[in-house]
């Protein structure tokens, strides 16, 4: 396998793995095929979305997204004070590119904010160099530079202690160690730790052993 071939695949492996995994306080992902992933991001209830940092010159018109913006215009399912975004890798772009689809504040969305022009992140030119965190980095710099959040994958614990009430044990079982996976990873990233702290980390690697420990216990 090539060498560019290779960081192609690390990406969309990457991808994949985030997109089985949920239970966050800020972010939600879905994937939409094999090219791309929607992103929501849910500040807290304070946080405007009308200052946001993604406007001005943090955008680059020559490059458009494959799916057409009017798939999230409406976008009812989109809770009060989020964000929608498409993070996707186009084999005919060779990189890959992050958009603004729709953000609801107030009751009103605002889905013109960008349009349909690509957002610029450090995270997004630079992914060669980290293939096998190139996802990591791109939704951490997304939620940062839109909302000022460090910690883009802080657990939500509420969200973790329903799961298993609304799902079986063996579903709660292989999401509470996916989970696990991706902290220890995240524990072990320098770069993540020195970007959004270890605390969360920390913090969520207990609870969902312990959890899991439970879990297996049955």
């Amino acid at each position: 396998m090539c060498p560019k071939v290779s960081k192609v695949a690390e990406f969309l492996k990457e991808f994949l793995i985030l997109c089985s995994l949920e239970g966050f306080q800020y972010v939600t992902f879905e994937t939409r095929g094999r090219e791309e992933m929607m992103v929501k991001i849910t500040p807290p209830s304070s946080f405007s979305w009308s200052k946001t940092m993604l406007k001005g010159e943090e955008i680059d018109k020559s490059l458009a997204p494959a799916s057409p913006r009017y798939r999230e215009i409406l976008g009812d399912e989109i809770p009060d004070n989020s964000g929608l975004f498409l993070l996707a890798f186009y084999q005919k772009y060779g990189k890959p590119g992050c958009w603004a689809r729709n953000i609801k504040e107030s009751e009103k969305f605002i889905s013109d904010l960008l349009g349909d022009d690509m957002i610029q992140l450090h995270s997004l030119s630079d992914w060669r160099d980290h293939p096998r965190e190139a996802v990591l980095r791109i939704i951490c710099e997304l939620v940062d530079v839109s909302c000022g959040i460090k910690e883009a994958f802080k657990l939500n614990f509420d969200a973790i202690r329903s799961y298993l009430h609304e799902n079986t044990t063996a579903q709660a079982i292989s999401l509470y160690s996916g989970l696990i996976e991706l902290y220890k990873n995240l524990y072990s990233n320098p770069w993540y730790i020195e970007h959004a702290g270890s605390e969360h980390v920390v913090e969520a690697i207990d609870f969902l052993c312990d959890h899991l420990a439970l879990l297996l216990a049955v």
